[in-house]
């Protein structure tokens, strides 16, 4: 960083040649790459098994709550419906 007009800092650029240097950021950002793909799919898997086991608990309370359904409302014999003149 340089200072400009007004001691005002502005950017200038630097070549540096030197390959022992660019070898080193090219390891760093393809380690840094790596460890954000594995926790990506960490996340994501760890995302899908939560899923999974919302959906097996959810599954399971409806089989549940249709057992239940069935036991507490036994099912009624069905009568023809009435005509408009109140004959059967």
């Amino acid at each position: 960083m340089v200072r400009g007009k007004a001691n005002k800092p502005a950017l200038k650029t630097v070549n540096i040649d030197d390959d022992e240097l660019q070898r080193r950021w090219k390891e760093e950002k393809a380690r840094e790459e790596e460890e954000r793909a594995d926790m990506k799919r960490l996340t994501l898997g760890q995302h899908m098994r939560i899923e999974m086991e919302e959906e097996k608990a959810l599954l399971a309370q409806l089989h549940s709550s249709r057992k239940g359904n069935a036991r507490k409302n036994p099912s009624r014999p069905s009568f023809p419906k009435p005509h408009l003149e109140g004959e059967w």
